[in-house]
């Protein structure tokens, strides 16, 4: 999503869950050390909207189609059905 990356590339699996957001805080203290290039979640959507929205990462999953029609426009295209993730 045009993200450039900064340092290291964080892909947060489980990033609404308790370590996802604590790994989210440090990779928003050291911007210059960290670069969020993949986010996904199971149930916390409008969680998980918020992050995206803040990170612009270039991928990202939620599970259910439900979900998907929920994220802002600029985002469908990086939100996988379930059928290909689990591939």
């Amino acid at each position: 999503m045009g993200n450039t990356i900064r340092g290291r590339g964080l892909a947060v699996l489980g990033s609404t869950g308790s370590i996802g957001t604590q790994t989210l805080d440090i990779a928003r203290a050291f911007p210059r050390d960290f670069s969020v290039v993949a986010l996904a979640a199971g149930r916390s959507h409008r969680l998980l909207e918020r992050q995206l929205r803040e990170f612009r990462p270039a991928f990202a999953y939620c599970e259910g189609s439900a979900a998907e029609k929920r994220m802002p426009p600029c985002m469908h295209t990086s939100v996988a059905p379930r059928s290909q993730a689990s591939r």
